[in-house]
């Protein structure tokens, strides 16, 4: 069953499939993240004015930063592409501090961005603030790829999701964030591929999370791509 069926129609033989993949603990290179689905949020969550390579983005130490910063790298070591790039803000993603369906969409939408980011710059304290390590396994290694490649000098120009849907699904047990996006073109810019083109792509992200210190941490990824 396709991620497309499954933004139809969580049933319980999509959702044993959301957790197997969740269970494997890993992402694909450059594809999106994988993920499994989670608890429903707590009864007292507030209302919220809600919210390619395929990689995934890990955290910190149960969780990460609590804040991204521009800081975290020289960018005067960066390709002068790069030097001007500013790290996701919370608050463009509407939702992102509520307790809500639409502040977990927020969130997952920001990770997708934060890892554009981090291959871009080497900073990962964005997608640090919405990862839980303990837990998200197949984010710490995605995320710990792109801090390899760019410590090795490797470089790729910023993308950015343009999202096409959003949904928060769940069945009677579980619970997960769908969102489908395409991603703009790019290229590498420095390293062993540099003036490499990166294509254009089309995806859907499932994912699930944790509300912890005012916001969601992700605890689990899975991605498909769809223009293929």
């Amino acid at each position: 069953m396709s991620l497309r069926t499954l933004h139809r129609s969580f049933t319980a033989t999509s959702a044993a499939l959301l957790l197997a993949v969740g269970a494997a603990g890993c992402a694909p290179k450059d594809e999106p993240p994988k993920i499994t689905p989670k608890p429903q949020p707590s009864s007292s969550a507030a209302a919220s004015d809600g919210g390619g390579d395929d990689t995934a983005a890990p955290a910190s130490d149960g969780g990460g930063s609590e804040g991204s910063t521009d800081a975290a790298v020289d960018k005067s070591k960066l390709p002068p592409e790069n030097r001007s790039l500013r790290a996701p803000d919370p608050k463009d993603y509407p939702g992102f501090y509520e307790e809500t369906d639409e502040g977990e969409v927020a969130t997952l939408h920001y990770f997708v961005d934060a890892m554009y980011y981090l291959e871009a710059t080497g900073d990962p304290s964005a997608v640090n603030l919405v990862t839980d390590d303990s837990q998200c396994s197949a984010c710490v290694e995605a995320r710990d790829s792109a801090v390899e490649a760019t410590s090795s000098g490797n470089y790729k120009s910023q993308r950015r999701a343009q999202i096409l849907s959003t949904d928060y699904v769940r069945t009677d047990e579980e619970a997960g964030v769908y969102l489908e996006y395409t991603v703009t073109p790019g290229a590498v810019l420095t390293g062993d591929n540099a003036g490499q083109e990166i294509e254009g792509a089309q995806f859907a992200t499932v994912s699930s999370a944790t509300w912890s210190d005012g916001h969601w941490k992700l605890t689990a990824i899975a991605s498909r791509r769809l223009d293929r």
